[in-house]
C-alpha cells in the first residue's frame, strides 16, 4: 500500500475539522449587553446606543466611542410603531384595565345610590319619630321586664334630640 494513501484520510479529516472550526468561529455572534437610561437591560448583536451603560461586550472588541443606534428598517418599523406582539399585549392590557375601571365605577355608583336610598329611608323614619315625639301624645315603651311604661318629658326630649341629629345628618 502506498504511504500517500494512508495519509489521505488523515489529511481529509484535518481539513474538514479546520473548515468546521473556521465556519463555527465565523458564525459565532458577538453579543452586547447593556442597560438603557430607564434601567431596562438589553441583549443584542448590535452595539448599544451612546450613553448606555455597557454590562458585557464581545470579547476582543474595543469599546465603541459613540456607536449610533441602528436605524429602524422598514420591516422593523411596524414593531416600533406599536403593531408588534408587545403592542397586542399592551392593547389587551389596556382593554382589560378599561373594563375593570368601568366595573369599579359602576360598583361605586351603585354603592352611592344604595347609601342615598338608605339615607332617605333613615330621614323619613327620623322625621316621623320627631313628629310623633313633638305631637304631645303619650308615648309608651317596654322596659327590661317587658312591661309598658310611659315616657316622661325628659326621655321624650332626649329621644327628640337624637331624632333631630339623624334628620340633620341624613336629610338633605
Amino acid at each position: 500500500m502506498n504511504s500517500s494513501a494512508l495519509f489521505r484520510p488523515v489529511v481529509r479529516a484535518l481539513a474538514t475539522g479546520a473548515i468546521t472550526l473556521v465556519a463555527l468561529s465565523a458564525s459565532a455572534q458577538q453579543i452586547w449587553k447593556w442597560k438603557d437610561a430607564n434601567g431596562q437591560v438589553h441583549i443584542s448583536d448590535q452595539p448599544p446606543p451612546a450613553g448606555a451603560s455597557i454590562l458585557q461586550k464581545p470579547t476582543g472588541t474595543p469599546m465603541p466611542a459613540a456607536a449610533p443606534a441602528p436605524a429602524p428598517t422598514p420591516a422593523a418599523a411596524p414593531a416600533a410603531s406599536g403593531a408588534g406582539p408587545k403592542a397586542g399585549v399592551d392593547a389587551e392590557l389596556a382593554k382589560r384595565k378599561a373594563a375593570a375601571d368601568k366595573k369599579r365605577a359602576e360598583e361605586d355608583k351603585a354603592a352611592v345610590d344604595a347609601q342615598k336610598a338608605q339615607d332617605a329611608q333613615n330621614c323619613a323614619s327620623a322625621r316621623e319619630q320627631l313628629r310623633t315625639l313633638n305631637s304631645g301624645i303619650r308615648i309608651t315603651r317596654l322596659n327590661a321586664a317587658g312591661e309598658r311604661e310611659v315616657m316622661d318629658d325628659n326621655a321624650k326630649a332626649e329621644q327628640a334630640k337624637q331624632a333631630q341629629q339623624v334628620v340633620d345628618k341624613t336629610c338633605h
